[in-house]
């Protein structure tokens, strides 16, 4: 999976896990570029980073991953507060 989003966007993934009560991380490449919580991204600057979600349920893991590229408006020199 990829997405391109704005600093100045939001962005909120959502992990479809069978068995809905497998234990969900989420993670990222590059915190200097976004965090992710639950699925939600904050943006903290542009570059690229890779958001990885795992589910584990009695010993069997699924990761899935999505490319994020985030780049500044073309217009702007500020991300939203």
């Amino acid at each position: 999976h990829t997405a391109s989003i704005l600093t100045t966007d939001d962005l909120t993934l959502v992990a479809d896990v069978n068995p809905d009560d497998a234990t969900v991380v989420w993670g990222t490449s590059d915190d200097s570029v976004a965090t992710v919580s639950a699925g939600v991204i904050t943006v903290v600057g542009a570059g690229t980073c890779v958001i990885s979600v795992t589910a584990t349920k009695s010993g069997v893991t699924a990761v899935d991953t999505c490319l994020l590229t985030i780049s500044a408006p073309a217009n702007a020199n500020t991300r939203k507060k």
